[in-house]
């Protein structure tokens, strides 16, 4: 793999990261505005009260949210690192002298 690609594939892990991040924040709004009363229920049996479940998936998916922000984080550093470096050219050998 190339400078290059090592750079860009970093910058893409940490744009993806971001947003599916957003995404997982986005899903936990939509959990959470569910009509809960009298609309779901839980087939599983000795399951827990439907309310309790949205708010554990709710919980669920702000904590995937936040874990992810935290791998966009981490992955800063590193791009901004690639971002300064440069390949250098390879050495011209000297030429001898006679």
């Amino acid at each position: 793999m190339t400078l290059d690609a090592l750079r860009c594939a970093v910058r893409q892990t940490r744009q993806l990261t971001d947003r599916l991040a957003d995404l997982a924040d986005t899903l936990a709004d939509h959990a959470q505005a569910l009509p809960v009363s009298g609309t779901l229920s839980d087939t599983r049996p000795d399951s827990t009260p439907t309310a309790e479940t949205m708010r554990e998936i709710v919980a669920d998916l702000r904590t995937v949210a936040r874990h992810l922000h935290t791998g966009g984080v981490l992955l800063e550093p590193a791009d901004d690192d690639l971002t300064h470096l440069r390949a250098q050219r390879s050495p011209i050998p000297a030429k001898a002298v006679s």
